[in-house]
């Protein structure tokens, strides 16, 4: 026990309910057993405060080990059929596109590299390759350059999906949006 929770006094060390008391309130609440401990504890025992304060951060991370190791015993093993992996990652991964600009993105980035490892197995290199090529015709990495404030790499890939697609009017605003953004009001 800390000499900070035993109290300067004999009568006020006596007056500290013990640790498993604070726990035991804690995790079962008040009951007529430990009506004195939650007494003490309403009086604004700063000592008792804080152990309790710490009790409850132990509980909270007891709780979120056991969820943890719940979801660990579901995890199937290394050497599981690959459908029933598939099936329990499925549980986590979103089913509609996210709204912002940076999840589509990262959605659509994802769902593109699936595609480019399901075509390398079934299709072959080349259908992989021309899937890459769809890849540096989409302005969307130079968009990812840009929230990072690497213009000049953003600038770069637009002119790159501009090269491989000029007919699409978003991709030039995007490259404006990148001169405007580096105060290039000319260019843009």
């Amino acid at each position: 026990m800390s000499a900070e929770f035993r109290g300067t006094t004999s009568s006020a060390a006596s007056a500290h309910p013990e640790q498993w008391e604070l726990f035991e309130l804690l995790t079962e609440g008040t009951t007529e057993l430990n009506a004195h401990v939650k007494a003490h504890v309403a009086t604004g025992c700063a000592p008792c405060g804080k152990h309790l304060a710490d009790i409850r951060t132990l509980s909270k991370a007891r709780e979120m080990k056991e969820e943890f190791d719940a979801f660990f015993d579901e995890l199937p093993q290394d050497d599981a059929p690959a459908g029933e992996r598939e099936e329990f990652l499925l549980k986590f991964k979103k089913k509609s596109r996210p709204a912002d600009r940076l999840g589509r993105l990262s959605h659509d980035g994802r769902q593109l590299a699936d595609e480019i490892v399901k075509a390398v197995s079934e299709e072959g290199i080349e259908k992989a390759k021309e899937l890459l090529g769809k890849i540096e015709s989409d302005p969307c990495r130079g968009y990812a350059y840009q929230q990072q404030k690497q213009y000049d790499k953003a600038m770069a890939d637009y002119r790159q999906a501009i090269a491989l697609n000029p007919n699409k009017s978003e991709y030039y605003f995007l490259l404006a949006s990148a001169h405007n953004a580096i105060n290039q009001h000319q260019a843009a």
